[in-house]
C-alpha cells in the first residue's frame, strides 16, 4: 500500500471596482429599478470596498495498493470581511439592520462565511470481468461526462457551489460538489466502453447568499426567507399593507431516488476520434418559485381585507428531467476539437419573478373579484389565471398553489477548440481555448402570453399595466426574457514564461465571454452580456503561487451584474 497527502492553503482578497448602478437598485432603496427584490448585494458594497478577505484550503488523502484505494478531500475557509465586517444595508436574515454583520446562520453550509466541509469521499477498485477491465467507485465523487469546457451541457450531474467560485483563487475542485453514487466503467473490445452511475442522495446547487456581493436575488437562497413587494404596479393600499412576503417554511425538495445515468463510448482508431452517447435522469439542482395561499402561512403584513389571506412564496426543485447527449473528440492537425449535442426533455423554466409576484398580490388585493371577468388579464397580468385558480382553491380548501414554472424541451449544441502554440510570443507555450454554444427552446410562448426568466430588478414585460394610470408600469425594453434561440462563446488565452526572473514563472492570461444573442432558460446566456478578465499569475518551485486580476462586466439591457467589476489578489502554497 502507498499513500499521499496533499494540501493547498490560499489567502485572497477582492474588492469592488466600480460604483453601484442606480438602475440595479429598486426605487424604494433610492435607485431607479422597478423592484427591490435583487439589490441587497450591491447596496452593501461601495466602490473600493472589500467584499471578500479570505483564508481557505483543501486537504486530500489517497491510499492505494494498485487495485483498491480510497480518496477523501475536505475544504475549509474563513472570510474575515463577511464574518467580522459590518454592512450598511443588511439583508432579510438580519432584518435589514444597517451597520451590523450579515447573518449567515441559516445559509446552506457551503455558502456560510466560515466552514469545514467534506467534498470527495469514495472507495475504488479495479477488477477483471472476464477479459474486460471494470473500474468501480462508491461514495461522494465527481463524474465528468461530455466534452463541454466552459458551458455546461451534458455535464450536469454534479451541482455547483456558486459561493466557492466567487471566492478569490477559486479552483474547479472547490466548486463542483461531489454527490453520493456508485459509478462503474467497463472496457470492452474494439474500442467500446460502458459507464453507468446511480445517485443515492439528491443535492442542490449552492447559490449566492442574499446580501453578498454577487447576489442578484434577495429571496431564493437558503436562509433568505422573505421578499419585498415591488415598488410599482400595486395599488397604494397593497403597498401600505404588504411589506414583505414570507418564504414557505416547507421547501419542496426533490427526492433522493430516481437519478441515474448511462454512457457508451467508442474510439475509432482510423479517424482518431472518440464518440459518446449519454442518457441521464436527474432532478433539478436549482430552485423555481411558486405563489401560495395557505392558512398555515406566516407572512409579514400580507394579510389584506376583511377576510385575511396568508400569502407566501414557495421554493421548489422539480424532478425527472431526462437528458440525452452525443459527443465527439478528435484532432484536426494540431488543434484538439470536440463537441456535443444535448437534449433536455421537460426542463423546468421559471416564470418572470416580478410578473409572478404582481399577479399573485393583485389577486390577493382584490380578493380575486376580477377572476373570470374580462378585466382579469388586464389587471392581474399573464400570471393572473394561475393565481386566480390558486385563490379559488384556497377559498374552498384552505390551500392554493400557483405554479411559477413550466416544462420545455431544450436542445443545446456546442464545440470546443484547443491549441497549444509552442514558443509563441516569446513564451514556452501559449494555450488558446475557445467554445461556442447554441441553445434552443421548443414551443416557447410569446412574452405577451407568458414571460419566462429575466432578473426581477428589471420588472415585468411592457404589456403589464398600472391599474390606476392605464400605462405600462415598466419602460425597460422587453429584453432578457427567455428566447427560443440563444448563443454565445467563451475564449481563454494564457502564456507560460518559465524563469522570467529569479526562478519565478509568470503566467499572464485573459478570458472573454460574450452572450451574442438571446437569453437561455438556464443562466448560460443573457442577451448581450459580456465579461472580460485580465490576470497575471506567478509560480515559484511549483509550490508557491500568486495572482492579481481584474474583471469587467458589461453589455445586456437585462444584465444584473454590469456594475460588479472587481479586483482580486491571491497567494497560495502547496505542501
Amino acid at each position: 500500500w502507498s499513500w499521499s497527502w496533499d494540501n493547498t492553503v490560499t489567502y485572497g482578497i477582492s474588492w469592488r471596482g466600480e460604483d453601484p448602478d442606480p438602475a440595479l437598485i429598486g426605487i424604494g432603496n433610492g435607485g431607479t429599478g422597478p423592484a427591490i427584490l435583487t439589490d441587497d448585494g450591491t447596496l452593501n458594497f461601495e466602490k473600493g470596498d472589500i467584499f471578500s478577505n479570505i483564508i481557505k484550503g483543501t486537504s486530500e488523502l489517497e491510499v492505494d495498493n494498485g487495485q483498491f484505494g480510497f480518496f477523501g478531500r475536505i475544504k475549509y475557509w474563513y472570510d474575515f470581511e463577511l464574518e467580522q465586517g459590518t454592512q450598511p444595508h443588511g439583508h432579510s436574515p438580519n432584518n435589514y439592520v444597517p451597520g451590523i454583520r450579515l447573518d449567515d446562520s441559516d445559509f446552506a453550509d457551503f455558502a456560510k462565511f466560515k466552514g469545514l466541509e467534506l467534498l470527495d469521499l469514495f472507495a475504488y477498485g479495479s477488477f477483471d470481468l472476464g477479459e474486460n477491465p471494470l473500474d468501480l467507485r462508491v461514495g461522494r465523487q465527481v463524474v465528468n461526462w461530455g466534452e463541454a469546457t466552459f458551458i455546461q451541457g451534458v455535464n450536469v450531474l454534479n451541482p455547483i457551489d456558486v459561493s466557492a467560485f466567487r471566492r478569490p483563487g477559486a479552483e474547479i475542485k472547490e466548486g463542483l460538489l461531489p454527490v453520493a453514487l456508485i459509478y462503474g466503467n467497463l472496457g470492452l473490445a474494439k474500442g467500446w466502453s460502458i459507464e453507468a452511475y446511480y445517485q443515492f442522495k439528491w443535492e442542490q446547487t449552492v447559490i449566492d447568499g442574499c446580501g453578498t456581493y454577487f447576489s442578484t436575488v434577495d429571496f431564493a437562497a437558503q436562509g433568505c426567507n422573505e421578499l419585498a413587494a415591488p415598488d410599482v404596479g400595486l395599488p397604494d393600499f397593497v403597498l401600505q399593507n404588504v411589506n414583505n412576503v414570507a418564504k414557505d417554511p416547507f421547501v419542496d425538495e426533490a427526492k433522493d431516488s430516481g437519478q441515474f445515468g448511462l454512457a457508451v463510448r467508442k474510439y475509432v482508431e482510423k479517424i482518431d476520434t472518440e464518440f459518446g452517447l449519454y442518457y441521464q435522469r436527474l432532478h433539478n439542482r436549482t430552485p423555481v418559485l411558486n405563489v401560495r395561499y395557505n392558512n398555515g402561512a406566516i407572512a409579514d403584513g400580507s394579510l389584506l381585507g376583511a377576510n385575511p389571506v396568508p400569502t407566501y412564496y414557495q421554493v421548489q426543485y422539480p424532478e425527472d428531467v431526462d437528458i440525452w447527449g452525443l459527443s465527439f473528440a478528435t484532432n484536426i492537425g494540431t488543434v484538439a476539437v470536440s463537441g456535443e449535442v444535448s437534449y433536455k426533455k421537460d426542463l423546468p423554466v421559471g416564470v418572470n419573478g416580478t410578473t409572478e409576484l404582481l399577479g399573485g398580490l393583485r389577486v390577493l388585493a382584490t380578493q380575486a373579484s376580477l377572476c373570470g371577468t374580462p378585466a382579469q388579464d388586464a389587471v392581474y397580468g399573464q400570471f393572473g389565471a394561475r393565481a386566480c385558480q390558486a385563490f379559488i382553491s384556497y377559498a374552498t380548501t384552505g390551500d392554493g398553489l400557483a405554479q411559477g414554472w413550466d416544462r420545455f424541451d431544450v436542445t443545446q449544441a456546442q464545440s470546443t477548440a484547443i491549441y497549444f502554440w509552442e514558443q509563441g510570443l516569446g513564451a514556452e507555450r501559449v494555450s488558446l481555448v475557445g467554445e461556442v454554444a447554441w441553445i434552443g427552446v421548443s414551443d416557447l410562448p410569446s412574452i405577451a402570453e407568458m414571460p419566462y426568466g429575466r432578473n426581477p430588478i428589471f420588472g415585468p414585460p411592457s404589456n403589464f399595466f398600472d391599474t390606476t394610470t392605464g400605462q405600462p408600469i415598466n419602460v425597460i425594453p422587453d429584453d432578457g426574457f427567455v428566447t427560443s434561440n440563444s448563443w454565445g462563446y467563451r475564449f481563454r488565452a494564457s502564456a507560460s514564461y518559465p524563469n522570467a526572473f529569479a526562478g519565478i514563472e509568470l503566467i499572464p492570461s485573459l478570458a472573454w465571454a460574450h452572450d451574442v444573442s438571446g437569453t437561455s432558460p438556464t443562466p448560460t446566456f443573457i442577451d448581450g452580456r459580456k465579461a472580460f478578465s485580465l490576470a497575471l499569475g506567478a509560480n515559484y518551485l511549483t509550490r508557491y503561487r500568486g495572482s492579481i486580476s481584474y474583471t469587467w462586466f458589461s453589455g445586456g439591457i437585462a444584465n444584473p451584474a454590469t456594475d460588479r467589476d472587481f479586483f482580486s489578489i491571491t497567494f497560495s502554497v502547496d505542501f
